[in-house]
């Protein structure tokens, strides 16, 4: 496995939900993410979305996030714009309140790198990412005007 994902194994998946009920499945749809060839890693992604992102926010979303944006910064996987994608979903279907989203919040300074990432379609999902989180004003989070400028 490495040193990408290394720590998925001390999360207790099996006791976190998603959409379908227990999450024990997710290490293995991160991992194809990771190491699967084009079209095994755009299926594991695809399932994992409508896993954890497309109907709200589970605790297995806030778990997987942090691996997420790990799998979208490093060049391991062959899908890393469709990652970055997943997290703007986990954002655009959550809200400032939800846990999941401000996981997703933890690791925005990635943004700003991948904005300029020499894989033009990763860059422009992280411009898409930094525009929703840009477009954010609630009114008491702060988020919008964090991300207004930058990406």
């Amino acid at each position: 496995m490495g040193t990408v994902l290394k720590r998925m194994r001390w999360i207790r998946w099996d006791e976190l939900t998603h959409a379908y009920g227990s999450a024990a499945d997710v290490p293995g749809q991160l991992s194809r993410i990771a190491w699967g060839d084009t079209e095994t890693a755009g299926a594991a992604l695809s399932e994992l979305s409508g896993h954890i992102a497309e109907f709200g926010g589970f605790d297995s979303t806030v778990a997987a996030v942090p691996f997420l944006w790990e799998l979208a910064t490093t060049h391991v996987s062959p899908c890393r714009a469709g990652v970055v994608g997943l997290l703007r979903t986990v954002v655009v279907h959550g809200s400032c309140q939800d846990e999941s989203y401000r996981a997703v919040l933890a690791g925005a300074a990635a943004i700003e790198a991948l904005t300029v990432d020499q894989d033009a379609v990763v860059a422009a999902a992280a411009r898409s990412l930094g525009a929703v989180l840009a477009g954010h004003s609630c009114g008491w989070c702060g988020v919008g005007a964090r991300f207004a400028g930058g990406s």
